[in-house]
C-alpha cells in the first residue's frame, strides 16, 4: 500500500467508491488529478489532485463530486518532509476524496484528496492533511443521499492526533 506522495498526478490510486450503477462498495483505481467533467481537456487534472474541506462544496471543480460522488483512497499514511504520518495499529486507512467521470477522446474516471487544517501531529510539518474519514463514518461517507452539511463538515475536521503517530519516511 502506499502514501499519495508516492503517485504523481495522473497516476492511479486505489480508491473505494460506491459502484454507480450497483450502489455497492467496489475497490477501483482511479487517475489522481480530478478532471471535472465539463472540462475542456484532461490536462485540467494535473492541477486538482487536492480540494479544500472549506471549499470542495462550493468550487466549481468540485461541487458535482462532492454532491455525488464522494470517495475513500485507501492509503497506510501519508507522507510530509521525509516522515510518514500512520495510524499507530498500522492498519490502511481511507481519505476523503472525491471522483468524477470525464468522456472526451474515451472516458477517464478520477479524482482528488480533501484536505483540512493539521491536527497538532501534522502542524509541525505542514499547516494542511488529508481528511481521514473515521470507519464508522464510511457508508454515510460515501451515499450521495448523505447531504447534511454539519454532518459532512464533522467528517472533514482533523483526524484525532492520538490515534496516529510520525515515523520517518
Amino acid at each position: 500500500m502506499s502514501s499519495p506522495s508516492d503517485f504523481l498526478p495522473t497516476e492511479t490510486v486505489p480508491v473505494v467508491r460506491l459502484n454507480p450503477e450497483t450502489h455497492h462498495r467496489e475497490l477501483v483505481h482511479l487517475r489522481w488529478g480530478l478532471i471535472p467533467s465539463w472540462a475542456k481537456d484532461p490536462s485540467i487534472g494535473s492541477r486538482l489532485t487536492y480540494a479544500r474541506a472549506e471549499t470542495v462544496a462550493t468550487k466549481r471543480s468540485f461541487q458535482d463530486a462532492f454532491r455525488q460522488r464522494r470517495c475513500l483512497v485507501v492509503v497506510d499514511s501519508f507522507r510530509l518532509r521525509r516522515r510518514a504520518i500512520q495510524m499507530k495499529d498500522g492498519r490502511p486507512f481511507g481519505m476523503g476524496g472525491v471522483w468524477e467521470r470525464w468522456e472526451g477522446n474515451g472516458q477517464i474516471e478520477s479524482c482528488a484528496v480533501i484536505t483540512t487544517t493539521a491536527n497538532e501531529l501534522v502542524e509541525p510539518f505542514n499547516d494542511r492533511m488529508p481528511v481521514i474519514v473515521a470507519e464508522e463514518d464510511y457508508d454515510r461517507w460515501l451515499d450521495p443521499k448523505s447531504q447534511d452539511a454539519e454532518e459532512l463538515d464533522r467528517m472533514m475536521r482533523p483526524y484525532s492526533a492520538d490515534s496516529m503517530m510520525v515515523v520517518p519516511a
